[in-house]
């Protein structure tokens, strides 16, 4: 009998992970997947870079993304960042969808240690389903410059209607292969990392994603 497993959908803004080691020999191998863009997202910006202004060593931060197409997330609505060091100030979060300044959602989220951090957003953000939205997460200068920053920006789409049958004899591999077939890039990597899969290493490879 294999491992039961439930999929857990979680409401908490920010849930700090620690780095965990993933496995590199399995007998099951994550599907072979791929996606078609909805547009070429010019904007998608997926690791932060110097910025002139800014006098502090800000640390390095990474949103675990493809970096040429638009992918898709779920019911979980979680993704996946990276930071090389501690902050000294609250990362500053905003979804937007294009050409519209006007932001579906602020927030300042807290990072209280570097490494691999999952920022999910609330349930009460209205995302509709096949349009495209943008996340931008920024890194400010300092608590007293907060104008100036690094950032990371993507673009993503929401899926609603997609999830998936589970029963409690549902291995883990076969969810995150469930989601990756439904499209639900976000939800089967985030699920993966969150099970300590090997195909948490394999999405990353696929999609093309080399951590800082």
């Amino acid at each position: 009998m294999g491992k039961k497993f439930q999929l857990i959908l979680s409401n908490i803004l920010l849930i700090m992970l620690s780095a965990m080691p993933i496995s590199a020999e399995s007998e099951s191998q994550a599907k072979k997947f791929s996606y078609s863009a909805s547009q070429r997202a010019v904007q998608q910006k997926t690791e932060t870079t110097a910025i002139r202004g800014c006098r502090q060593n800000l640390p390095k931060m990474q949103i675990l993304a493809p970096k040429d197409y638009v992918a898709i997330t779920g019911e979980r609505q979680t993704f996946l960042l990276k930071i090389t060091d501690k902050p000294s100030s609250p990362l500053k979060v905003s979804i937007n969808q294009p050409y519209i300044s006007h932001s579906l959602w602020r927030a300042q989220v807290t990072v209280t240690q570097p490494g691999i951090f999952a920022l999910t957003i609330p349930n009460s953000v209205d995302l509709q389903s096949n349009l495209d939205y943008i996340l931008t997460v920024s890194i400010p200068c300092s608590e007293e410059n907060t104008s100036s920053s690094k950032y990371v920006r993507i673009f993503f789409q929401y899926a609603e209607d997609k999830s998936i049958s589970l029963d409690e004899e549902t291995e883990a591999e076969e969810i995150v292969n469930s989601l990756l077939n439904k499209g639900l890039f976000y939800d089967a990597l985030f699920f993966s990392y969150q099970h300590k899969l090997p195909q948490f290493k394999q999405i990353l490879e696929e999609a093309g994603i080399q951590l800082l």
